[in-house]
């Protein structure tokens, strides 16, 4: 069997570019050390999986995107260790990937698992399990489960803050979903504070220029759209996808 090689270290870059919110950056690095299709699954290892799952977060609304992340979760699944951190952000990838989309009952399934596995790996207050979380609570909220995706939302912000106090960034990013799901719902004073919270928060802690502060400012003035389809017709479920909440909590 013929292993498909990724440069590492090209891929360690790629997530940091990530992390500090240069995506165009990261999927130039990607672009060049993938070849132009996935690869056989079986002929994949474990760096190409993370590989692909990095590009599928960068792509975003374009088409590849899903090859590439359901690509990083058939690796996944092949994996001695399919709970493993790298398996699971694989499968966090294509959640996201699928949201996008607006396949939310799917979505919402593999986020469900996703949380389940980071509880077990890092614990409950964990970093990445409480972003799940909110992601999850962003999925239930845009297909219908309005109130108690709110309240969710809102809780795992508190424990984000009491558990990780130091990073802003994620802080930024949950305010920030919280107000699209408050705005959505005509909750708009709690909105319009948690969209102050978030672009104070910004402009406090985040190095000037950054495009998270460029991000929570626009959002904050962009004026809100119709209303969730819970809360304007009574609905229970449905897929009313909204726009600039689709990137989640994680990117």
């Amino acid at each position: 069997m013929m292993v498909f090689e990724v440069d590492a270290g090209a891929v360690d870059y790629a997530a940091v570019l990530i992390d500090a919110g240069q995506s165009a950056a990261a999927k130039a690095v990607l672009a060049e050390a993938l070849p132009p299709k996935p690869p056989a699954v079986q002929d994949s290892n474990p760096v190409v999986m993370r590989a692909a799952a990095l590009y599928a977060v960068v792509l975003g609304r374009d088409p590849a995107a899903e090859r590439w992340a359901t690509h990083a979760f058939e690796v996944s699944q092949r994996l001695p260790e399919p709970d493993a951190l790298p398996a699971l952000a694989a499968r966090g990838a294509l959640a996201g990937v699928l949201y996008r989309a607006g396949q939310l009952d799917r979505c919402i399934q593999l986020f469900q698992g996703l949380v389940e596995g980071l509880q077990r790996r890092v614990g409950p207050d964990g970093s990445a399990a409480l972003i799940a979380r909110a992601d999850l609570a962003l999925a239930q909220h845009v297909n219908g489960r309005c109130a108690a995706a709110r309240t969710e939302m809102s809780t795992v912000l508190a424990a984000y803050r009491r558990h990780h106090p130091h990073d802003h960034r994620t802080h930024v990013r949950m305010l920030l979903t919280l107000a699209q799901m408050q705005r959505r719902c005509q909750a708009d004073p709690d909105a319009v504070q948690s969209f102050v919270a978030a672009v104070t928060l910004a402009h406090q802690h985040l190095p000037t220029g950054d495009p998270l502060i460029r991000q929570a400012t626009r959002l904050a003035r962009t004026p809100g759209g119709p209303p969730c389809r819970q809360c304007r017709d009574g609905a229970t479920a449905g897929s009313y996808l909204y726009g600039d909440a689709d990137g989640g909590v994680t990117r």
